[in-house]
C-alpha cells in the first residue's frame, strides 16, 4: 500500500482539530494530568498553532492517503523558537490500517516535507504507553532527548481500593 500526503482542505480542519485535541487531552489525562491541566494545554496549543482555527505559518495538516481514500492525518510544522527545527505535533493512522507501513510511510513522508521547509531536524512526543509507537521511531533512527517520570504517591485519601503503601504497580514501599 502506497501512502501520499493530501494537505487537508479547510472545510476539514475544524472537525478535525476539534477530534485531534479531544484525543490529545484524554491522552494527557491518561498520563498523569488532571483534566483541567489537560484542558489549558490543548487550548494553548490551539492558540499558539491555530490562530483563528488555521494553522499557523509554515505549519501542515495532511491526510494520509491510500488508494484515494484518508487512512489518517499528520500535523508538522516549524517549532516555535527555532524554525529550522520541525516537530511532528500529531500523526495518527487509523484502527484498520495499523501495522501494516503506514506510520513507516507517513513519517518518511514527514521527513522529506520537512527537509523542504528548511528544516535540518525532525523531532516529536509519543505517549509512554505508546510503545508501538517509540519502537516504530527508534526504527527510524529517532534518538530520545529527553524522558519525563512520574511516580503516583497516595495519601490518607487513596481512591477506593487502593491501598496508600503501594506508589506504583507491584511495587511496595
Amino acid at each position: 500500500m502506497q501512502i501520499t500526503l493530501s494537505l487537508m482542505p479547510a472545510e476539514r480542519l475544524g472537525r478535525w482539530l476539534a477530534s485531534s485535541m479531544s484525543t490529545y487531552i484524554g491522552e494527557r489525562v491518561r498520563s498523569g494530568e488532571t483534566p483541567g491541566q489537560a484542558r489549558a494545554n490543548a487550548e494553548q496549543s490551539l492558540q499558539a498553532f491555530f490562530p483563528a482555527g488555521r494553522p499557523a505559518p509554515g505549519h501542515r495538516v495532511y491526510h494520509l492517503m491510500a488508494d484515494g481514500s484518508p487512512v489518517g492525518y499528520l500535523w508538522i510544522g516549524p517549532t516555535e523558537s527555532e524554525e529550522a527545527a520541525w516537530w511532528v505535533y500529531d500523526i495518527e493512522v487509523d484502527e484498520p490500517f495499523r501495522r501494516r507501513g503506514v506510520g513507516r510511510q507517513a513519517m518518511l513522508l514527514a521527513e522529506e516535507e520537512a527537509r523542504r521547509g528548511g528544516a535540518t531536524s525532525l523531532g516529536l512526543n509519543v505517549f509512554g504507553h505508546n510503545q508501538p509507537a517509540q519502537g516504530l521511531y527508534e526504527q527510524l533512527g529517532y534518538t530520545t532527548t529527553a524522558i519525563q517520570l512520574k511516580m503516583q504517591l497516595f495519601g490518607q485519601d487513596a481512591p477506593a481500593g487502593v491501598d496508600p503503601s503501594m506508589t506504583t504497580k507491584g511495587s511496595h514501599r
